[in-house]
């Protein structure tokens, strides 16, 4: 039974949305050195992005997360093999219309199909992370497409109305 995104909850909201915004947790000190070194090589490319470190409970994370355009579910340092880099934040993402950008680790290869609807990297650098942020931000519409879709998958398949029948079946109700 895959996990669901709670949509009277984790769903858009264009009139929040902050141009440029890009979403991240606390990782640590190794994701602060991660973020400023992404900030710096996307300064350096022409493109002036505003990193914000999503904090709070979950209400405020919700808002935070509806202003993000993209949103990095990095998880520097942790194994490849066990490290969970999501699903939750990136499904959490999506359902919000903000496009993850996330390491190829367990979790976020989940949900994402590469360049549809978010980024999977191999490389786990900040240069990559750099370089695909440049690409969504810098291709007129590819931000907006990407986070259409991620809206449409989460409805056809990450909610509870998506998935009652499956909820049904496993739990042997009748629908």
């Amino acid at each position: 039974m895959r996990q669901l995104v709670d949509e009277k909850f984790w769903q858009p909201d264009d009139s929040k949305r902050v141009s440029r915004r890009v979403g991240y947790f606390d990782e640590g000190e190794h994701g602060e050195r991660f973020i400023a070194r992404i900030h710096e090589l996307t300064k350096a490319a022409g493109l002036e992005l505003e990193f914000h470190q999503l904090l709070g409970v979950e209400k405020e994370i919700i808002a935070q997360m509806q202003t993000c355009g993209t949103f990095l579910a990095l998880n520097v340092g942790k194994s490849p093999l066990w490290g969970e880099g999501g699903p939750m934040t990136t499904q959490e993402a999506m359902a919000c219309g903000t496009v993850p950008v996330c390491f190829d680790i367990n979790g976020p290869w989940e949900f994402i199909q590469q360049n549809y609807n978010g980024i999977i990297l191999a490389d786990f650098t900040p240069e990559a992370v750099a370089d695909a942020l440049t690409a969504i931000y810098s291709e007129p519409g590819r931000l907006a497409k990407m986070s259409q879709r991620c809206i449409e998958i989460t409805a056809s398949a990450h909610t509870m109305e998506a998935r009652w029948l499956d909820v049904c079946r496993f739990l042997d109700l009748s629908a």
